[in-house]
């Protein structure tokens, strides 16, 4: 059995399988629902309450909407209690961690896999009315919408992450220097991936084996 001592943000593009490993490491670590916080469920409930749509469809949100669940993870992430505990699924996780200091009680991870291969996954997860190349199509589109979104809200988002990594993409989901951990589950099927994880936050104390 394994006990969470550190807060911990996941964060990758979709079909990384983000939402399988925070799903996976709950169980591990035995954590109440309550711990296991998944951003893009709120963003759907809230889009849903507020504006009857669907936030999987192609609209443009308000960057109220963006910025309300925003504030709430980044007030959970500065928690002064260090008995709360949790794992958040965050796409600008890293980003936030780093814009409001990074805590050593904070751990951030960052999935990645091959672009071709996770939008198979996301494919054959979706099973959509339409062709591959068709529905590829409009994973793009959503993900370029989202950025563009996430700029608006931030509008420091890209001198920001240019400045202080240069080197490195704006988009925080291709800026591995945002991260304490990066893994490439390219390779990797679900159980593997929750072992490769586990192994390294238990490496960075913030997992104990009792």
């Amino acid at each position: 059995m394994y006990k969470l001592l550190k807060r911990v943000v996941i964060s990758g593009h979709p079909g990384t399988g983000t939402t399988t490993l925070i799903d996976k490491l709950g169980q591990l670590y035995n954590l109440k629902p309550e711990q296991i916080i998944k951003v893009g469920d709120l963003f759907r409930q809230n889009s849903k309450e507020k504006t009857c749509h669907d936030i999987t469809g192609f609209y443009k949100r308000e960057i109220t909407e963006d910025l309300s669940i925003d504030n709430m993870q980044k007030q959970l992430l500065l928690d002064p209690n260090p008995d709360v505990l949790f794992i958040l699924e965050s796409r600008l996780g890293g980003f936030f961690t780093k814009e409001i200091g990074h805590s050593p009680t904070i751990i951030t991870i960052l999935l990645t896999t091959d672009e071709q291969v996770r939008l198979k996954r996301i494919f054959e997860r979706d099973h959509p009315k339409m062709t591959f190349d068709q529905y590829i199509s409009q994973i793009k589109q959503r993900q370029d919408q989202d950025f563009q979104q996430w700029q608006e809200a931030y509008p420091d988002l890209r001198s920001w992450a240019s400045s202080a990594y240069p080197q490195m993409d704006s988009n925080p989901l291709d800026n591995h220097s945002l991260y304490d951990l990066h893994i490439d589950n390219t390779n990797l099927d679900i159980d593997q991936t929750v072992e490769a994880v586990n192994a390294k936050l238990m490496e960075l104390g913030a997992v104990a084996e009792i």
